[in-house]
């Protein structure tokens, strides 16, 4: 189910859900429900430092093919995960990076105001925190040789660090269990 955790309810399932479609630009409902989607952490620091291959920080069984590399997730949770948002407003970040302008209004009427402030950090023009490209990626198309959909992208502006959410293909995901 799209829309749901089972972690979160109350309040804060319902600041995070309005909060979401106002960045995804359509209601969690409109997005296929039995679909799995993860979160991918990239960019160039990433690559450099060689952290994808590192078997510290990926399964090596995923790392030989031998298992999914995802599995279920929800949209709403890819997307807590994305702009590193926990299970209740205590995970707010104190960050005072502004808008881009395009946001800034979009953004201004969230509750709790620290959830505005918090988000504005993942809708910069890039010079301060992450600019918000929604499904446009500057390194061409996120593992779409592998049946995945980018449904949301956040850049660093020197490419050096990159949250992507994507709804996972087949070939990547593990049958849901029933």
């Amino acid at each position: 189910m799209n829309s749901a955790s089972t972690n979160i309810s109350g309040p804060w399932l319902e600041q995070l859900t309005g909060a979401f479609e106002i960045l995804l630009g359509r209601p969690l409902a409109s997005f296929d429900a039995d679909a799995v989607y993860a979160t991918f952490f990239g960019g160039n620091l990433i690559n450099e430092l060689g952290f994808a291959r590192d078997a510290a920080w990926v399964n090596p069984a995923a790392l030989r093919g031998a298992e999914p590399v995802v599995w279920d997730g929800t949209l709403f949770d890819a997307m807590r995960v994305a702009t590193a948002l926990g299970t209740g407003p205590e995970s707010l970040l104190p960050l005072e990076a502004e808008a881009a302008e395009e946001w800034q209004e979009a953004l201004a009427d969230l509750t709790p105001p620290e959830l505005s402030a918090h988000l504005s950090f993942f809708c910069t023009e890039g010079e301060e925190g992450l600019m918000y490209l929604r499904t446009e990626r500057s390194g061409g198309d996120l593992l779409a040789d592998e049946g995945c959909t980018l449904i949301a992208n956040w850049e660093e502006g020197q490419g050096q660090v990159e949250f992507a959410v994507v709804q996972v293909g087949e070939l990547l995901a593990k049958p849901r269990p029933s």
